[in-house]
């Protein structure tokens, strides 16, 4: 039992010293558009916070974007898992192009704000992944903002 304790003491305290990462969108290109869907290219910006390399196995997402009434209401755009490793090193930022593909259906709020306020506010939420192949950590990010042509 003292072991198991000493062991979640041991990584609680260096999650206090460990800064997960910040992610952030900075550009949004449609590269294909079908019948019924598309792809879109997100551009995101990964801040490595901390002063060590940060060892990243991949991110889940979801992009949500505010419907043009301005209250509380947010819609699903697109949501996935991104799973190419990338290096970080301590203090560095490195941009990411991730492929989001969407379903036109999806893009009605973000098409009615775009028209209205000639600007779409969005969010974006998920969890990094970092470590190896078999263990590792979780950590959530959260970021919010707004999308301009």
């Amino acid at each position: 039992v003292l072991v198991f304790v000493g062991l979640v003491g041991f990584t609680q305290g260096c999650a206090l010293f460990f800064q997960p990462p910040a992610v952030e969108i900075v550009g949004v290109e449609v590269i294909s558009l079908g019948l019924s869907s598309g792809t879109a290219e997100v551009a995101l910006e990964i801040t490595n916070e901390g002063g060590r390399q940060m060892n990243i196995r991949g991110f889940l997402y979801e992009i949500e974007v505010k419907g043009p009434d301005g209250g509380a209401n947010w819609a699903t755009l697109a949501e996935g898992f991104y799973d190419q490793a990338l290096l970080i090193p301590g203090g560095e930022i490195q941009k990411v192009r991730v492929p989001v593909p969407f379903e036109y259906a999806a893009l009605g709020d973000a098409l009615r704000s775009l028209l209205a306020s000639g600007e779409v506010p969005y969010r974006l939420k998920g969890e990094v992944w970092l470590g190896g192949d078999s263990a590792g950590l979780q950590f959530p990010f959260r970021h919010q903002g707004v999308l301009k042509p």
